[in-house]
């Protein structure tokens, strides 16, 4: 199966999606997101809604028609491979069922998208293995060790996790984020770090919250 990532040998940053940038000489491993189609690694709302007879559904932004098919009567689904086909931005999706004895179902699906995000069922990873790098081109000794994962769930939620490891440092980071529809979207994430001394230990807790509205 393939994997669909690329392998770096030299000098770098590590990735900036959970914890600071680094520059580093080392390897990397990461998901090479040019191989995916766009459409399937950015997030975007699945319209859903319920024809009750044999319909016409039309999707408008901003007032201009942007999408329109035929249903059977009951549920349908509208997914993020139409909708990103279409070039759509963020904001307010309206949608119209026009049903066959002449009823006409009026809803509006707003979204934004959030602080890190991704689509249902996406994946992507980072994993990293070098020294530090300073700007004279200086390198620090020990190894370290950095892994981020996030992974897309239905209904815009997003969880993520990732480690950075030194003998010296440890570092963890956990978070989940989700589109709130017309109030924006939101991102939590929480952050433990263990500083090793040759006398003690000393940890550290963060606790971050991030919010945007486009």
């Amino acid at each position: 199966k393939k994997i669909k990532s690329k392998l770096t040998v030299g000098d770098k940053y590590t990735s900036a999606d959970l914890f600071d940038s680094v520059p580093f000489r080392g390897f990397s491993l990461n998901k090479d997101e040019s191989m995916i189609p766009f459409s399937q690694r950015t997030y975007y709302p699945t319209i859903r809604g319920i024809a009750k007879t044999n319909a016409t559904v039309e999707v408008r932004q901003n007032g201009y028609l942007i999408y329109s098919t035929s249903v059977p009567p009951g549920q349908f689904e509208i997914g993020r491979e139409q909708i990103a086909d279409l070039g759509v931005g963020v904001g307010v999706l309206d949608v119209s069922i026009y049903e066959k004895n002449g009823q006409v179902q009026n809803y509006t699906v707003p979204y934004s998208t959030p602080v890190l995000s991704l689509p249902d069922g996406y994946s992507k990873y980072s994993v990293t293995i070098g020294r530090y790098r300073e700007v004279n081109n200086d390198y620090i000794d020990p190894v370290f060790f950095e892994g981020t994962y996030i992974y897309g769930l239905p209904y815009g939620f997003t969880l993520f996790g990732g480690v950075q490891w030194v003998n010296i440092y440890n570092s963890y980071a956990i978070g989940a984020s989700k589109d709130i529809g017309e109030y924006g979207a939101l991102s939590f994430d929480w952050k433990t770090s263990v500083s090793k001394t040759d006398t003690s230990n000393e940890n550290g807790h963060a606790y971050g919250i991030r919010y945007n509205k486009n």
